[in-house]
């Protein structure tokens, strides 16, 4: 909780230290998300976006900052013909997520959903698809939740009630 306290140089130094000592990209994702809260809260939303892009990519989720229609389009349809043969009950009863570099992806994209969002809004409807094929494809956990709002909103404000 530095970054409350006015101690940005301490906790900076603290998250280095984590990062330089962590085995894996997976053990360093509780000091990413300290960065990426104090930046947000710092109002640094474009250096909070930023560095979640660049986390995530490390963990494997390589996202565009600009995605052309095209990326956002192809984006939409996987999810959509992800969740075609889909009801409502299987989403609900999913599996649990077990899988640490998923859980880890899914961690970044809630900490950094309103920087990412708003400093990169073409970016959105990636990042809300990729959320909800994470879910669909590993199970359930305590970002689903906002993967499902995320989703929802995103075909709400594309006209998309039904689905949305």
């Amino acid at each position: 909780m530095s970054y409350l306290c006015s101690a940005e140089d301490k906790m900076e130094k603290l998250i280095q230290v984590v990062l330089k000592h962590a085995r894996s990209p997976i053990d360093q994702v509780p000091a990413h998300e300290v960065k990426i809260n104090a930046l947000t809260a710092q109002n640094r939303w474009v250096e909070s976006a930023d560095a979640a892009l660049e986390i995530l990519k490390i963990l494997g989720l390589d996202l565009p900052k600009q995605p052309g229609k095209f990326q956002v389009a192809t984006s939409l349809l996987k999810a959509k013909l992800m969740l075609a043969t889909k009801s409502f009950d299987d989403l609900e009863f999913l599996p649990s997520i077990t899988c640490p570099k998923t859980t880890a992806i899914m961690r970044i994209a809630l900490k950094a959903n309103a920087p990412l969002v708003t400093m990169y809004p073409e970016l959105y409807p990636i990042m809300a698809t990729e959320m909800i094929r994470l879910t669909v494809k590993h199970g359930s956990g305590p970002v689903s939740a906002t993967a499902y709002l995320n989703y929802g909103m995103l075909l709400g404000g594309r006209g998309d009630m039904e689905s949305g």
